[in-house]
């Protein structure tokens, strides 16, 4: 809103309707960074317990070898 502020008072921006839509326009921007980050972190997550999945059962083969 601050930056839309400023074009508004430099004359970039020439009524508040198109200071409404800039501010919008930015807040989808935001919203969509903090998604993309957010899944981005979910996805490492799911691939951390994937990774923990498949050691535990390559733990399990290497102790059924040596027990055989």
């Amino acid at each position: 809103m601050i930056i839309a502020t400023g074009l508004l008072d430099a004359g970039l921006l020439r009524d508040k309707e198109l200071l409404h839509l800039f501010d919008l326009a930015m807040q989808s921007e935001s919203n969509l960074k903090t998604m993309a980050e957010k899944n981005a972190t979910e996805e490492a997550c799911r691939m951390r317990q994937q990774a923990q999945m498949e050691f535990g059962h390559a733990r399990s083969l290497c102790l059924h070898a040596v027990c055989m």
